[in-house]
């Protein structure tokens, strides 16, 4: 299909009982961009957001009617995706809306599905374009909305990495807690350097200790026993007093039992060598003093160990993600960067629009260039010739004409709000008008600054000369230079 040429075609509108337009109408002709003007509350949202509505056959202004009516419509007659002329009409109250569409042979169009194909309109503004850059989910948008400039084979690419990388940035995500959560527990586990000295000066006498604690523990042994032996030989003396018959017996017992506890003192001497059992009381309650602080250290640093093996096992889990991540981001940079698009430096970082490698946002990319670059997508993305752009109050005239440039190159017709003080009504304004103005505004700037250069310099001469005195309009000049007849210095002839 070729384009249209937008200069060539008229648009009729009629808004009846819309919002603020209760009854008007406009008849655009001859140009590629046209500015709704008007003071705050004079129409323009509404002017624009009918012309969205009829496109998209869908209204999304609550509550449409004009204050205290009952219903209304909008007729429009509006170039198609097509490029043919429909005659577009929509009427609605308050709580419903009905759309019938009428073609150049006069067929009509009445299914809601049917009249968005004839516009395959995707609505958004410069100002809507910007605020997408806020959040994800506008991001998101930003996304898709370019994604549609590509092929069909670079989209299905580019989706196909996007969803990959998807997967492996929550994977990335869960290795990077992971990671954090076991950092936490090394930061709570690791032991000071004073510790970390302690059990290894511990752990050199650990074996002592444990042989010690043996030791005690084999001594507390030996002093039952022999505290048990002595009890019975008690029982054994009382026992012969009492059973002189079974003497004999009991004397050998008796023997028997003081060889053991014989054997049994050597025993203890052996283990005490030298010491005191109370000493090895104290030693034995030190050695477990120790005991339970090396456990205590070794408890610590263990859960410290396997906190850092856990890291560090979560560390190239992440940078394998990550470094996953970054090769299907370059693949979709490179799907984007063989496009063909608004503009060669489009791409995205991180889920961000970029231009030039800055963020696409008010804080890092010009708003002028950001309405240029917004028009451009809207062009190549709706195959329905009127565009809806927005406020465009920030362009000066070249980059007006940068944009008219864009809409003919296109064939598209775009519409512009600016609010106008100086006016008391809604006007409808085509591109060429508001450029004579603006280039007749500037000739007459430039003719006043032009005289008013010319009387200065007059003015400088004038004072050489030394006709103007600088504290005086005027000096007077002596009569003697006079000439007898001012004729007579011009060359003429008196009567007399």
């Amino acid at each position: 299909m070729n384009k249209l040429n937008p200069k060539s075609i008229e648009i009729p509108l009629h808004f009846h009982n819309y919002k603020l337009l209760k009854d008007k109408r406009f008849l655009l002709k001859g140009s590629a961009i046209y500015f709704i003007k008007g003071p705050n509350r004079a129409g323009k949202t509404s002017f624009l957001n009918a012309l969205a509505a009829m496109q998209m056959a869908d209204e999304k202004t609550p509550e449409p009617v004009t204050r205290g009516e009952q219903e209304g419509y909008n007729e429009f007659v509006i170039p198609g995706a097509d490029g043919k002329m429909y005659t577009v009409r929509h009427t609605f109250d308050n709580d419903k809306n009905k759309f019938i569409a009428v073609d150049e042979d006069g067929n009509k169009i009445s299914q809601v599905t049917k009249i968005r194909e004839i516009f395959n309109y995707t609505h958004f503004t410069v100002d809507q374009f910007f605020q997408w850059s806020h959040d994800s989910k506008g991001r998101k948008r930003q996304r898709d909305i370019i994604l549609e400039l590509l092929t069909e084979s670079k989209r299905k690419a580019y989706q196909e990495a996007d969803d990959e990388e998807m997967l492996l940035y929550d994977e990335r995500t869960e290795a990077g807690r992971a990671k954090d959560f076991s950092k936490k527990n090394m930061e709570g586990s690791e032991l000071s350097e004073e510790d970390k000295k302690k059990l290894k000066d511990l752990n050199a006498t650990f074996a002592d200790v444990e042989e010690v604690k043996e030791t005690a523990l084999k001594l507390q042994k030996i002093n039952v026993e022999i505290d048990q032996n002595q009890s019975f030989i008690s029982r054994l003396a009382a026992e012969i007093n009492e059973q002189e018959l079974k003497l004999k017996d009991l004397k050998a017992k008796k023997q028997n039992l003081d060889k053991e506890i014989i054997d049994q003192k050597k025993s203890r001497e052996k283990f005490l060598n030298g010491r005191t059992g109370g000493e090895i009381t104290k030693s034995a309650n030190e050695a477990s003093s120790i005991y339970d602080e090396i456990t205590e250290l070794k408890a610590t640093k263990g859960i410290y160990d396997k906190a850092k093996t856990d890291y560090n096992k979560h560390e190239l889990e992440w940078a394998s993600a990550n470094s996953q991540i970054t090769n299907l981001r370059d693949k979709k940079k490179e799907i984007i960067n063989k496009s063909k698009l608004p503009l060669d430096s489009m791409s995205f970082d991180d889920g961000y629009l970029t231009i030039d490698g800055f963020k696409f946002d008010e804080k890092q990319v010009c708003e002028s260039d950001g309405v240029i670059l917004v028009a451009k997508i809207m062009a190549k993305i709706n195959p329905a010739p009127v565009q809806l752009v927005g406020d465009a109050s920030i362009l000066d005239l070249n980059r007006l004409e940068e944009l008219n440039q864009i809409a003919e190159a296109e064939g598209k017709i775009m519409f512009v709000d600016e609010v106008s003080r100086d006016i008391n009504e809604l006007q409808v304004v085509g591109y060429e008008q508001i450029r004579d103005k603006i280039e007749g505004e500037k000739e007459l700037k430039e003719h006043v600054d032009k005289a008013m250069q010319m009387t200065e310099e007059e003015h400088k001469i004038d004072l050489a000369a030394g006709h103007i005195d600088e504290n005086h309009d005027t000096i007077e000049e002596d009569p003697r230079d006079q000439p007898d007849d001012p004729l007579e210095e011009e060359g003429q002839t008196t009567l007399f």
